[in-house]
């Protein structure tokens, strides 16, 4: 699979992310002109139109998935950690934490290695 090579993605990661953004309606399959057994993959033409359908690509963050998240980590959660496990920008992750902190959910602390990092404020959460 394409997608495998060019990122360096294992191959069942790939077939994963090809199907979710299938299922999501932003991929249309085209058949036609491939060898037996291959399927083509293209972006529909409409997924960069504002609506919910497409919360995927305005990278939406809700509360809930950042608490736990922060939960799973001990109550500790930082801008990188968040890109890397829900796949959204740097920006995103800072400006939902940010919004979280102004809602006294998260306190930003600097860690060992100088880091800011938000700490769930409800220890309670945390088992």
């Amino acid at each position: 699979m394409l997608l495998a090579e060019q990122t360096g993605i294992s191959l069942s990661n790939a077939k994963a992310r090809i199907n979710h953004l299938f299922i999501s309606g932003l991929l249309r399959k085209d058949n036609s002109e491939v060898k037996k057994g291959e399927t083509k993959y293209f972006l529909k033409d409409n997924i960069f139109k504002h609506s919910k359908s497409t919360s995927y690509l305005s990278e939406e963050i809700t509360d809930a998935t950042l608490i736990n998240l922060a939960i799973k980590n001990e109550g500790i959660i930082s801008p990188s950690s968040v890109c890397l496990k829900l796949n959204v920008s740097i920006d995103a992750a800072k400006q939902k934490l940010e919004e979280l902190r102004k809602k006294e959910v998260f306190i930003t602390e600097v860690n060992e290695n100088g880091a800011l990092v938000y700490r769930l404020i409800d220890s309670d959460l945390i088992k």
